[in-house]
């Protein structure tokens, strides 16, 4: 039986894989959605948590709730990280005044070919600002998976526990 279970969640990760570029293209189309999904993960099980919310919820539904918090979490962070230049872009287009990038072919260093970016603002503060969205932006790669995760199993640990308080309880009004 484990073998078929094996089988079943290597197809499901096959056809995850094959829909990532139909991801991809959805996500060019709605950056600020994805992104602010991204950001609401951790925010909205941080809230389930120190609101104590997890007391009107099933242990099984909090494992659920983990799980795909934290897939949703991971795939949109190789999402994002694999369209940083048109998150950067759309950003500097829209917000930052001369704001313009250019891409050209370049070789690496060990001869491969490879897109190279010049990105142009027309003030230092600008330059300044993109500096500090990109340090931002790869801290937050890390750490919304890892604040997901956080706040996802005490959440699932909160719900057990609760679980057995309710048991225990139920158990004293039979006595």
């Amino acid at each position: 039986m484990k073998w078929l279970r094996a089988i079943f969640y290597v197809a499901v990760g096959l056809c995850l894989f094959a829909i990532l570029p139909i991801i991809g293209d959805i996500f060019r189309s709605q950056i600020a959605f994805f992104m602010c999904l991204w950001i609401a993960i951790p925010i909205a099980l941080g809230c389930i948590k120190y609101l104590k919310l997890y007391e009107q919820i099933k242990p099984s539904t909090a494992t659920f709730l983990l799980k795909s918090s934290m897939w949703i979490a991971v795939i949109l962070c190789f999402v994002i990280f694999a369209n940083y230049n048109t998150i950067r872009d759309s950003i500097g287009y829209k917000y930052i005044k001369g704001y313009y990038s250019s891409y050209y072919p370049d070789v690496g260093d060990y001869g491969e070919d490879q897109l190279g970016v010049d990105v142009h603002t027309d003030s230092w503060y600008s330059d300044l600002f993109l500096y500090l969205g990109n340090i931002i932006l790869f801290i937050l790669l890390f750490a919304v998976p890892i604040i997901t995760y956080k706040f996802g199993s005490e959440i699932v640990e909160e719900s057990n526990q609760h679980k057995l308080i309710r048991a225990h309880d139920r158990s004293k009004e039979i006595e």
